[in-house]
């Protein structure tokens, strides 16, 4: 009769213990939960980008060595946003996409793209997701 409860008792902790051990770590489930984004390869950051009439454009783009992955901004004023590609092409107010005050534009980038404006400067409320490979 005490052989098959030793026998229970101990099957019961090998399977306690291989479940525990699947489990994932603790610190991870309470930042899930907790709803901090910075756990995994990539995170975000937010900062401000000055647009202005600089010829070529303004790179959206975080400060830092940091590899960007996407971006999403908000324009305090009209901005033209555009990506210069290939030999001797620049962003211009004629070929950029024009954002309006309070319009919200980003993409998926691993080459930041630039912002002008056509006079003054405007601010660029911006969330990057980076990576620090």
């Amino acid at each position: 009769m005490r052989a098959p409860l030793v026998v229970f008792v101990v099957f019961a902790l090998a399977i306690a213990g291989s479940v525990l051990a699947l489990a994932p770590p603790v610190g991870v489930v309470e930042a899930a939960r907790s709803g901090l984004t910075a756990v995994g390869p990539s995170f975000p950051r937010h900062e401000r980008v000055t647009c202005d009439t600089t010829a070529g454009g303004v790179e959206i783009k975080p400060t830092g060595g940091l590899q960007l992955v996407s971006y999403e901004c908000k324009s305090a004023g009209t901005v033209f946003v555009g990506s210069t590609t290939g030999a001797g092409s620049a962003l211009t107010t004629a070929n950029g996409v024009e954002f309006a005050s309070g319009d919200r534009f980003g993409g998926n980038v691993q080459r930041p793209e630039r912002c002008i404006t056509s006079a003054g400067s405007v601010v660029l409320s911006c969330r990057f997701l980076v990576t620090s490979w």
